[in-house]
């Protein structure tokens, strides 16, 4: 039959971006601004400790724990967390200060066992399928949904 155009597939590059802007970053956002004020707002950042809006124009963001945010870490919760702008991107991570923030969330040797766990994990190459990506994005859209509801 021609003429008829067949539906397109959204591919991996369409997910991946999907899964967190939609669903990751905002959940990791509002996890933090309900853990460090209490407030779905407001959020303070991991580094440097000032208060952000958790979204909106100037917000905050989820600022990853090892720089250069790899595919295998790219989702992983426990190494991102809310960022301001100037720690997340201007400082390139603020690295030495999310190294402190970790070990004081978690206690030094824990925090310290997490941290080389990451950056082992972000050596090693994964390849995300688009099934993967989706039920990351139901996953995440789910604990998004279930801290939203905690806030009415």
């Amino acid at each position: 039959m021609k003429g008829i155009k067949k539906k397109k597939e959204h591919g991996l590059r369409w997910w991946k971006k999907k899964v967190w802007q939609d669903a990751f970053s905002p959940y990791i956002r509002l996890k933090c601004a309900l853990q460090t004020t209490g407030n779905p707002s407001i959020l303070l950042c991991c580094t440097c400790g000032k208060p952000y809006p958790s979204f909106g124009v100037g917000c905050a963001q989820a600022g990853h724990l090892v720089p250069g945010r790899g595919a295998s870490i790219l989702f992983d919760e426990r190494g991102v967390f809310g960022q301001c702008y100037n720690c997340n991107v201007t400082l390139k991570g603020n690295w030495p200060e999310y190294i402190a923030f970790i070990k004081r969330k978690h206690g030094n040797e824990q925090g310290q066992e997490l941290i080389d766990e990451l950056l082992r994990l972000n050596n090693q190459v994964k390849k995300y399928s688009v099934p993967e990506l989706q039920e990351l994005y139901v996953a995440y859209s789910q604990k998004l949904e279930e801290l939203r509801k905690k806030t009415d």
